[in-house]
């Protein structure tokens, strides 16, 4: 262990008062214990020589700050030894830092070895002769007033363990500790003495009352104990944690943590025009970003994510009499008449031609979702009693090869649509009262239409 000398003899200068240092290092090794303890070589009755030594921490080439400012000197610029010139009763003192052992100690206690040369001790140098003597004391704050603890006179040639009470201390957040050494040596040519010091501890006997707590904790994914040394991601029993309690003393907790898992979703949904969804809200076109949080069964989030798809039907009917045509696209389709509603027979496209005048409707179903157009009137499905021409298709029904006899009328162009309104077929009549064509189309009911200037005339053609 490193030692701490007090050596007193004559050299080229003096100090005047009380000179003092703190003992580095003196930090705290446990709460409420302080500890000044000079590691270098352990505890024995032959000291070493000086060159054997090295200080703890960068304190360069002195080792003792007196009173007055001035530095003392080490010999050969080793730390371990400071000398200054002295009378009889010259004093030094060493302090410690400010002590505190904060609102949960009592009975305060300064332990420390020493030793006082007996004239016997070699340490590498002539002339250490006489005696030294050693007072321990504390004070109360910077500016308080030193009190006396023990005095030690005797010279011993080997360590001797002193453990001291700090009695009569009230206030026990600022206390400092000192070391005095006096040379009690006269008449003599060499006066000097020789005090070494280690193992400085000071402490204090904890008042505190510690309390007991077991926690059974929930937590989600991850959970740190209170006092954020230790995080866990598992569910696990008997964890121990410390922490501060009320009074300042420790809160001892057991916990017994159950951990559980956040998690993810996606909610894939179809909807006809709009959707209210768990959020309360009403979408009412695609949408791949909602969120909505949930609590799953382990108490923890469950993060919805909504992937909808919404549909909204056309109704609309485009209406080029005779021919009614549904907007909607790519649908299925039930057309109907409006006078009784009930569906009719084959006409299942997009586009429908009617055979007779009246009312129809569609029905639209689309990704699930079904809803019927307005009702629209078809008034040319059947013109015949207005034919002033006297127009004639034979045969009909045919199986291919018709005849169109137009009768009084000249110069006309004729169209023939299928039943869902497409044009099949067409051609013109210049001044020919009779044509014939072959009609090369699947079987089924075509509208035949004859436009003469402003005059349309519709005739039914059936395919067999």
């Amino acid at each position: 262990m490193k030692k701490f000398y007090v050596a007193l003899t004559a050299l080229s200068f003096t100090l005047f008062g009380i000179a003092q240092t703190e003992i580095e290092p003196f930090a705290p090794s446990v709460p409420g214990t302080y500890l000044g303890d000079f590691q270098s070589f352990a505890q024995s009755a032959n000291i070493p020589a000086t060159s054997t030594y090295s200080e703890e921490g960068d304190v360069g080439s002195y080792f003792w700050l007196c009173e007055n400012g001035t530095t003392l000197p080490a010999i050969g610029g080793n730390p371990n030894y400071a000398y200054c010139s002295v009378d009889p009763s010259f004093t030094l003192t060493l302090i410690t830092p400010s002590i505190d052992f904060g609102l949960n100690t009592n009975n305060p206690t300064v332990n420390f070895s020493y030793l006082i040369d007996d004239g016997t001790i070699a340490i590498g140098f002539a002339g250490m002769i006489g005696l030294s003597n050693m007072e321990v004391m504390y004070k109360e704050g910077v500016g308080g007033s030193w009190n006396s603890l023990a005095t030690y006179t005797s010279a011993t040639a080997s360590w001797t363990n002193i453990s001291l009470p700090i009695t009569g201390a009230t206030n026990l957040n600022d206390i400092y500790i000192g070391f005095k050494v006096t040379c009690v040596t006269t008449g003599s040519v060499l006066p000097g003495g020789l005090v070494v010091l280690d193992d400085i501890v000071v402490t204090g006997e904890s008042t505190c009352s510690n309390t007991t707590n077991t926690l059974n904790v929930p937590a989600c994914d991850t959970y740190t104990v209170p006092s954020g040394d230790e995080t866990y991601t598992a569910s696990q029993s008997n964890i121990k944690d410390t922490i501060p309690n009320v009074a300042g003393c420790d809160s001892l907790l057991t916990i017994n943590l159950t951990m559980g898992f956040s998690n993810t979703g996606t909610d894939i949904v179809s909807a006809c025009d709009s959707l209210v969804w768990i959020d309360g809200n009403t979408y009412y076109t695609n949408n791949s970003s909602a969120t909505h949080t949930l609590m799953n069964q382990d108490g923890c989030d469950s993060v919805v994510t909504l992937n909808l798809t919404v549909t909204t039907l056309d109704l609309n009917v485009t209406v080029n009499d005779p021919v009614l045509s549904a907007d909607q696209s790519g649908a299925a389709y039930v057309w109907m008449n409006c006078a009784d509603s009930l569906p009719i027979s084959g006409a299942n496209n997009q586009n429908f031609t009617p055979s007779t005048n009246g009312d129809y409707a569609v029905e639209i179903t689309l990704n699930g979702c079904k809803d019927t157009s307005a009702c629209n009137t078809i008034a040319m499905a059947s013109l015949d009693e207005n034919d002033l021409y006297d127009l004639n298709i034979y045969p009909n029904p045919t199986t291919g090869s018709v005849a169109l006899d137009f009768g009084t009328m000249n110069d006309a162009q004729v169209k023939i649509y299928s039943s869902e309104g497409k044009e099949v077929y067409s051609f013109e009549q210049k001044g020919q009262h009779l044509v014939h064509f072959n009609f090369d189309q699947p079987k089924g009911v075509y509208l035949l239409e004859v436009r003469n200037n402003n005059e349309v005339i519709h005739k039914r053609l059936i395919k067999q």
